[in-house]
């Protein structure tokens, strides 16, 4: 059986019958996808427990908003826990600002960083 097609049993299951029983299982097939994320976000103010969380929630989020037609589970969770950049953002400055303005600044800091 195919990742995918795994993918959709599992949340097939828990559609059906929204048990924490599927509910962990399926958390658990879409853990390789949660941790990446999580990975690719901590290091920064915001501590890895509660990235982990916040990344669950999304993913739970996903799970209630999936449409089997229109793409993979994976390709839909993955999307949704972009999500978790904005987490991250809002603790990261003490000043408000846009999304796009701290990615900027954000890039702007690495660059100088390596240059240095």
């Amino acid at each position: 059986m195919k990742r995918s097609e795994k993918d959709v049993q599992l949340w097939n299951a828990w559609r059906d019958d929204p048990s924490k029983e599927n509910l962990a299982t399926l958390l658990e097939q879409v853990n390789p996808i949660v941790q990446k994320e999580v990975n690719r976000w901590q290091g920064g103010s915001v501590a890895r427990p509660v990235l982990e969380v916040q990344a669950k929630k999304l993913a739970l989020d996903a799970f209630s908003s999936y449409q089997p037609g229109k793409a993979a589970l994976n390709t839909h969770v993955t999307n949704q826990l972009k999500g978790l950049s904005r987490n991250v953002y809002t603790y990261t400055s003490p000043a408000r600002m846009p999304e796009h303005r701290q990615v900027k600044a954000g890039t702007f800091r690495n660059v100088e960083e390596t240059l240095r």
